[in-house]
């Protein structure tokens, strides 16, 4: 009589998946959690570099082609010209802040401000981030004339 060897089952057994499953589980929350908390300086880095590259274009671009004007509004910057284009490059709508917001401009004289209101929202508050001491310091390796304020 021929005896037949008994093969074990392929496959893993509901324990070894719920053990891999909440190990995964815990890694992904460790990540999540870590990339979460650096998103707000990331924000307001994104935030400083739009604002400084506004300034740019408006300071070297803008004002060499329109006699030494400055724009009314922002929407100056992506209207395209008699050839087609814009003041800033490929963009067809004025940018928005990270945070969704617009960025606000107000025109004053030869000068402007230029600023994003920050995380909440709300302008003239502590966490807006502008050009307005644009002049005042010179960090990052950034021109002094090219600063840009980082709240906090």
């Amino acid at each position: 009589m021929t005896q037949r060897q008994q093969v074990p089952p392929a496959g893993f057994t509901l324990a070894e998946l719920m053990v891999v499953i909440t190990i995964l589980a815990l890694l992904a929350t460790f990540v999540v959690k870590n990339v979460w908390s650096i998103m707000p300086g990331v924000k307001l880095k994104a935030a400083k570099s739009d604002i400084v590259n506004i300034v740019d274009t408006i300071d070297s671009i803008y004002r060499f082609r329109n006699n030494n004007r400055i724009p009314e509004a922002l929407q100056e910057l992506v209207d395209p010209d008699v050839n087609g284009q814009t003041y800033l490059k490929g963009q067809t709508e004025v940018p928005r802040d990270p945070w969704g917001n617009e960025y606000y401009y107000e025109p004053q004289g030869n000068w402007f401000l230029l600023g994003s209101a920050g995380p909440d929202g709300d302008p003239d508050t502590d966490d807006d981030i502008t050009n307005q001491s644009v002049r005042d310091r010179g960090e990052q390796g950034w021109p002094a004339s090219r600063q840009v304020d980082l709240p906090g």
